[in-house]
């Protein structure tokens, strides 16, 4: 008996384990071909029918046909199609960068003599020309799925057919993410590569003609800031190039959860950002300094010293790289050093920050109400060489041949008890006069009466600072309001729904509150209209209800990059509602 039943265990056993290999043999995905440029994936195709049409119901979108409908319609395929198989479009590269990519399509079949019946395909699954809404395409069998490719592609469509199906170790590490996604789109690290090459080659095109044009004196002032301007994109694509394996987008939607966006990049192994030092998510949120209030978003997280070097040495590189921005081609190294060191001396000492932007009201400047709450290792010595980096700033920028004048004011300031400084930046000076009268005025709303931002940095307690670009006023309530014990943004039950949706162990996080968007964009429409004499007519809004806001977090792990957006299922419904009512309204 006992070994009638052992047997029968280890039979149990043995079918569990060729079921489970079945199933990961049918994985679409175990199909892409090793030199694929990239994919996208729907996976379940009736589940994501469904949810298209539940997304499509909540915002009463119409005319939009169900996804599987119209590719039963389209192809004339449904006998024999999958219903809850996974469908993969991939691309494989062609014989150079200007020609376009290769398409293949995998569409999941239950019998696959059923399926191309109707368009007379080879029932025993040889490749066959096939005709499909009105296009001749090749057809084959590959395990449990339909491949289609074009008919120019049959050498590249049998090397499909006669690799082995297995796991795509590129996409190991996402192998969790890619599960639990409903929709995702990946570029492989040879679409990496031959997008940064494209990308650099469009760029030397553009830079080539800029120069030829600047051979004329007269358009040498335009063409040369162009040029700069296209010189340092290309130097962000290489960048992408050498720092970048791989990335993907998948999008997910739960009628009880809400809409899910997310990005996953993996990271080369000559990346700078992979052999940055582990850091741990907060503690304590970084809302938890901010009034329970309306706010257009805000969030934050740690920043660690090596991060903070890494981060002042890109802006050296970039700006020595490109010092045409700026006007500072006529630096030597002797000035190069003195602008790195201002640039890191704002960052030394500073451990996380926390931000907040509030919606502002009609009689404050569009570009106001930031707030910043800094952690630093000492208070007191932050302030003293944020001073000097300042100054030190001002000596480079002295050497600039720029006709905007980047130039700092600074004294130090006492806000309440709170010591600190005033930065100012006469923004109306620096942009050199304007004849039209509309231009300064659009200026003076956005930063003041007298065109000038000014930006306070105040000491809070021996290990923190609070930044903001404010009036004195506002700077001396929000300084009130971080030393008392009123509610939180963090107490607030919507924003705590949003954020416990989030990956707890990503190190920054924030929400973006709809309801402060549109105060703010409000506001903004507002002074657009007057720059025209109210002549124009301004849209009716809506009063935005109060729900869950819109969530992000970002997080970086070894050689992955992880990044979330999500938002709730109800601040989705009361999005619709919002849409609606603006629709009614105007």
């Amino acid at each position: 008996m006992i070994a009638r039943k052992t047997q029968a265990a280890l039979l149990v056993s043995v079918l569990v384990q060729l079921a489970c290999a079945s199933a990961r043999a049918e994985n679409v995905i175990e199909h892409l071909p090793p030199n694929a440029l990239g994919l996208l994936v729907a996976q379940d195709l009736e589940q994501v029918d469904a949810k298209v049409q539940q997304f499509c119901q909540m915002f009463s979108i119409e005319g939009v046909p169900s996804p599987l409908i119209f590719l039963n319609f389209a192809t004339g395929l449904k006998e024999g199609l999958d219903g809850n198989g996974d469908v993969m479009l991939a691309l494989l590269p062609s014989e150079d960068l200007t020609s376009d990519p290769i398409p293949l399509l995998l569409l999941p079949v239950t019998d696959y003599a059923k399926f191309v019946a109707p368009i007379e395909g080879d029932a025993s699954g040889e490749i066959c020309r096939i005709t499909i809404a009105g296009e001749e395409v090749l057809v084959a069998r590959l395990g449990k799925f339909a491949l289609l490719m074009n008919l120019e592609h049959r050498e590249n469509m049998q090397q499909v057919l006669a690799d082995e199906p297995g796991p795509v170790a590129a996409l190991k590490p996402l192998a969790s993410w890619i599960d639990g996604t409903d929709l995702l789109a990946i570029i492989m690290p040879e679409g990496v590569k031959q997008l940064t090459a494209l990308g650099r080659q469009a760029m030397a095109a553009e830079i080539e003609q800029l120069q030829a044009g600047a051979d004329n004196d007269e358009l040498d002032e335009f063409t040369k800031p162009a040029a700069q301007i296209m010189d340092m994109y290309d130097g962000i694509l290489k960048a992408c190039g050498s720092e970048v394996e791989l990335a993907g987008l998948g999008v997910s939607f739960d009628k009880e959860k809400g809409m899910r966006v997310t990005q996953r990049v993996l990271l080369s192994e000559q990346s700078e950002l992979a052999r940055l030092p582990a850091v741990a998510a907060p503690e304590r949120s970084p809302l938890a300094d901010y009034q329970d209030q309306s706010i257009v978003a805000g969030g934050g997280g740690p920043l660690p010293a090596e991060w903070a070097s890494q981060a002042s040495a890109f802006v050296y590189q970039f700006m020595k790289e490109n010092p045409g921005i700026y006007g500072l081609e006529g630096l030597d190294e002797q000035q190069w050093k003195k602008a790195q060191e201002s640039w890191q001396g704002t960052i030394d000492g500073l451990r996380s920050v926390s931000w907040v932007v509030l919606p502002g009201t009609d009689d404050e400047p569009v570009y106001s109400n930031f707030y910043s709450v800094m952690k630093v290792e000492n208070s007191q010595e932050y302030l003293e060489t944020y001073k000097q980096a300042v100054e030190s700033w001002n000596e480079v920028m002295a050497q600039s041949t720029s006709d905007m004048q980047f130039h700092y004011d600074l004294e130090e300031t006492t806000v309440g008890d709170a010591q600190g400084l005033l930065l100012s930046m006469d923004l109306l000076k620096m942009m050199g006069p304007q004849e039209h009268a509309m231009v300064q005025q659009m200026m003076k709303a956005m930063f003041g009466g007298d065109g000038k931002m000014r930006v306070y940095l105040l000491k809070i307690d021996e290990d923190r600072i609070l930044a903001g670009v404010a009036s004195e006023v506002a700077m001396a309530k929000v300084l009130k309001f971080i030393e008392g014990k009123e509610s939180r943004l963090t107490q607030n039950s919507h924003i705590q729904t949003t954020l416990g949706q989030l990956d707890q162990e990503a190190q920054w996080m924030g929400v973006v509150r709809p309801q402060g968007v549109m105060q703010w964009f409000e506001r903004m429409m507002n002074i657009a209209m007057q720059q025209f004499g109210g002549g124009m007519g301004m849209p009716q809004f809506a009063e935005y209800p109060d729900a869950p806001p819109a969530g992000f977090s970002l997080k970086l792990e070894e050689a992955l990059i992880s990044g979330d957006v999500v938002w709730p299922t109800e601040g989705l419904n009361e999005l619709a509602k919002f849409i609606k009512a603006m629709e009614d309204a105007n």
